[in-house]
């Protein structure tokens, strides 16, 4: 570059100086782009530690690439670490009781260049360890008791005075309590050897008592209790129900074979307020020196009132409280020994309300037996079996059914055609929450006794079933079917379809004992089998028990606020063939599916438009020989124009369709012949004749209480009813017309 040389003249020295700016201006240019960074050729990891209590180190290695390795305690962030794939081992850590588990204990994660990469380690905290509460009384003044702890992995501890053992391994331990002296005395206790299964998280309690020895060799104590309803095992977890009598079982003991009866005294507390006591008394010539359960003369024994088992209940026990036997150890006749009180679990629970409904086969003329007399032959055993303070039972009006006459095997598809109008009757006219019992007369006496829903909760409104009303067996039958109302399916004995795959008792055995109250007696597991089984003799089992305070403590939708006009929507599945019946208008409370399912119905107007549309699935039906068989009936709120638009109502499942749509264009014009005839025939029956192909189902109601009467079929129809006055509420498919008729 040839070099510039600035004279004294004003216009070259602004060149000069242009050009040596522009020279520099230029050279920071070319610098600049020598000096640009280099891409990242590493990457790295962002690691977090969650769920550690401070002070707990998490175990993590981190491997990767060219024999990469760390190992990492807390959070951090790793830097410079080579591209690739990189794996996260996560071990278990503990601290003192507990132990913490990675919820991911292996991960595998590619890390590339540039910013390091974010992962997490989350740690889930449980404690794994037990505790011992070694309580001691009765030791004198000044000296020591003599009391070992022995348990798993050659554990052993010597214990002089009340102390709780901590930080113990799970397993069994057991506790040896040894006579000690003082002043020339001997002191024994009480009990001398005890075992306890010790649980993480748990504690154990040894209650020992001393007491001075005297020359008597006799020793009474009470080994335990059973306080039962219906059914309790042996950890006494089954709850009672509130306002409803029990029956209580003491459990008194001798060390050696002797011929005493001492008393024994119960006293009840509640919310820690003393209530009352009561003495035991027990006939015999001695005191067992083991509890025989099984024997129910082997206990002291009594009905606790109903006004007593209430929330909150506690009680405790004392044998010989008069002291009139002599003893060779006194201080060990309370029970808890330490004069402590024990819960009993008691939950509340409103009566069960049911309602019978005979029905009389119009096809044959057969009414099921259901009267005011017998109506608590219905729920005699279900009031026995059922977790509940009482069973409130009423009767309804006799329902007349079209269906034909019923089977056997249900060939016909009648006990599932006279089910599905029981389940629609009580939709649609039913104000209160009773569960529909339909009583029916069979002409047969072995096959299908009963049918009942198995709804997946209370709250879906298939509270209906039915049985026969054959005297010696109507109890158990509708305590079973009853049983599927409240959620239970089979119990595995006898072959019944879709048993439950988690009942816990082999030969579906009741499992534990049960108590009938009325005799009293002892229900012998290894004879009785459960309620919802198909085997004899039959109780109920602590499982379906249980299961069926589960289902009903569960939070309920019922039917709930005022009627209002709805579309009654209904219809059944037989032999696979969706049936879909004619639509109604009426007033009742809104009723529509909770979940969806694989069927679906959509309501449409003339031109197909949507009016409304329900998805939902079919509940179980329980003791059907065929598993397909099912009932639907759904009460949907509608304007009056929808219900003024309503044209067809389609039906659809996976296997079938049907479809209803209005067959009569004259509806609600005043100015035609009615539609029907009716005519009493004798003080207590209707004859109702009407064009089937018109109005294929009629519905006849009372007035004045809304019950209805018949879904009437067929064209000609004779119901049971001495009213002056019925509402008939004719259907053409989908549109409703409503007539009143006056009869003399």
């Amino acid at each position: 570059m040839p070099s510039l040389s600035c004279g004294r003249l004003r216009s070259r020295l602004e060149i000069c100086a242009l050009t040596v700016l522009a020279l520099g201006l230029g050279a920071c240019s070319k610098s600049s782009q020598n000096t640009a960074p280099a891409p990242p050729t590493t990457g790295g990891l962002d690691l977090s530690v969650q769920g550690l209590p401070s002070g707990v180190n998490a175990d993590i290695l981190v491997t990767g690439p060219g024999g990469y390795s760390h190992h990492v305690s807390t959070s951090e962030v790793m830097t410079d670490l080579a591209p690739g794939s990189y794996n996260l081992t996560s071990s278990v850590v503990s601290s003192g009781d507990w132990e913490y588990t990675p919820n991911t204990p292996t991960q595998n994660l590619m890390i590339g260049t540039g910013d390091p990469r974010p992962a997490s380690v989350n740690y889930t905290g449980a404690i794994t360890k037990g505790s011992l509460l070694i309580s001691l009384s009765g030791v004198p003044a000044g000296a020591s008791a003599s009391v070992l702890v022995t348990g798993p992995g050659s554990y052993s501890q010597s214990v002089t005075q009340s102390d709780t053992l901590r930080s113990l391994t799970p397993g069994t331990y057991v506790v040896t309590a040894a006579v000690i002296s003082d002043g020339g005395v001997e002191y024994a206790p009480f009990p001398a050897v005890e075992n306890f299964d010790i649980v993480a998280g748990g504690m154990g309690g040894s209650y020992i008592a001393y007491g001075q020895r005297t020359g008597a060799s006799l020793d009474l104590y009470i080994s335990g209790y059973e306080i039962s309803q219906v059914t309790q095992n042996d950890s006494l977890n089954v709850p009672l129900i509130r306002d409803r009598d029990a029956f209580l079982r003491v459990f008194g003991v001798a060390n050696e074979v002797n011929a005493e009866v001492p008393d024994i005294r119960v006293d009840y507390f509640i919310n820690g307020q003393f209530q009352q006591s009561e003495t035991l008394s027990r006939s015999g010539i001695s005191t067992p020196t083991a509890p025989t359960p099984l024997d129910l003369s082997s206990s002291w024994n009594t009905v606790v009132p109903a006004g007593l088992i209430q929330p909150n209940l506690e009680v405790r026990f004392e044998i010989d409280p008069q002291n009139t036997v002599l003893e060779g150890f006194e201080t060990n006749n309370r029970y808890p020994i330490d004069g402590s009180t024990r819960p009993v679990n008691v939950v509340s629970r409103t009566p069960l309300q049911v309602r019978l409904v005979p029905v009389l086969q119009s096809a044959n003329g057969l009414s099921g037996d259901a009267t005011l007399a017998n109506k608590g032959d219905y729920v005699a055993l279900a009031t026995k079996l059922l977790p509940f303070p009482s069973i409130d039972v009423d009767l309804r009006t006799t329902y007349t059914t079209a269906a034909p006459p019923l089977e056997s095997n249900d060939g016909n598809g009648a006990w599932t055609q006279i089910l599905q109008e029981l389940l629609a009757l009580r939709n649609t006219t039913d104000v209160s929450s009773r569960y529909y019992f339909g009583v029916v007369k069979t002409t047969y006496t072995s096959g299908v006794a009963g049918l009942g829903y198995v709804p997946f909760s209370k709250s879906q409104g298939y509270n209906v079933a039915m049985g026969w009303d054959r005297s010696n067996s109507r109890a158990g039958v509708a305590a079973h079917e009853i049983g599927h109302n409240l959620g239970r399916p089979h119990s595995p004995c006898g072959g019944p379809a879709n048993p439950d795959p988690n009942y816990p008792y082999s030969g579906a055995s009741i499992g534990v004992r049960g108590i009938d109250l009325t005799i009293p007696a002892i229900k012998d597991p290894a004879s009785y089998t459960d309620i919802m089984g198909y085997c004899n003799p039959q109780w109920i089992s602590d499982y379906t028990y249980t299961r069926i305070l589960d289902f009903m403590g569960a939070a309920s939708k019922t039917l709930s606020g005022r009627p209002s006009s709805c579309i009654l929507v209904w219809g059944r599945v037989h032999d696979g063939e969706l049936i879909l019946e004619p639509a109604f208008l009426v007033q009742a409370r809104p009723h529509l599916p909770l979940r969806r399912g694989d069927l679906r119905i959509d309501a449409r107007d003339e031109a197909g438009r949507t009016l409304f549309d329900l998805s939902f699935e079919l509940p179980r039906l329980a003791d059907h020989p065929n598993l397909e068989e099912g009932a639907f009936a759904w009460t949907v709120p509608v304007t009056a124009a929808q219900a003024a638009a309503l044209y067809e109502v389609e039906a659809r499942s996976p296997r079938s369709r049907a479809l209803q749509r209005s067959r009569n264009r004259d509806v609600g014009r005043s100015a035609r012949r009615l539609p029907y005839s009716i005519e009493r025939q004798g003080h207590n029956e209707l004859r109702l004749q009407w064009d089937p192909t018109l109005h294929p189902v009629i519905i006849v109601r009372d007035p004045r209480s809304g019950e209805v009467l018949s879904f009437a079929r067929g064209g000609d129809m004779t119901l049971r009813s001495g009213l002056t006055e019925v509402q008939l509420e004719l259907s053409d498919g989908t549109r409703t017309e409503v007539q009143r008729a006056t009869l003399r």
